[in-house]
């Protein structure tokens, strides 16, 4: 499966000369955790929740911080033809959870975070206990060993 399949294409994107409140106010408006900061289009940072808590709130600082103060600048992407396996080892082994995902040119064309690979794997296990009928046999008051393994021997 490519991160195409996954991402998020309704981005958010601030230019650098944004503050920290602009950038709160984007995340609360269309509920996300992450902004993209942007140069002429082109990604040049990334700003999420965690910056402003830790950045801003925890050192007593305001909304009017420039963004270019807290941001992450050149954070870690992947391009458009990425798999979504190559991308969870990335925020896996980087410890971060926002994914950029860019062109060749480097503009922000998706982002994909922890919580939308959550959302997929949901999907797909909704998917198989509708098909197998599993869901329907645990709320049954099935042993969910027993349907998963047969019954022992």
């Amino acid at each position: 499966m490519r991160i195409t399949q996954v991402m998020i294409r309704d981005l958010a994107c601030l230019e650098g000369n944004a503050t920290v409140a602009d950038a709160a106010r984007l995340m609360k408006e269309k509920d996300i955790g992450a902004v993209l900061i942007t140069d002429s289009g082109k990604l040049v940072g990334i700003v999420t929740e965690r910056d402003l808590a830790l950045k801003v709130l925890a050192e007593g600082r305001g909304g009017d911080v420039p963004i270019t103060e807290i941001y992450t600048p050149n954070p870690e992407t992947a391009r458009e033809g990425a798999s979504v396996a190559e991308c969870i080892v990335l925020l896996r082994d980087a410890h971060f959870r926002h994914l950029p995902i860019v062109d060749l040119e480097k503009k922000p064309v998706g982002i994909v975070s922890t919580r939308d690979f959550y959302k997929k794997l949901a999907e797909g296990m909704d998917r198989i206990f509708e098909e197998t009928g599993f869901s329907l046999q645990i709320a049954e008051g099935e042993d969910p060993y027993t349907v998963i393994l047969g019954p022992s021997v």
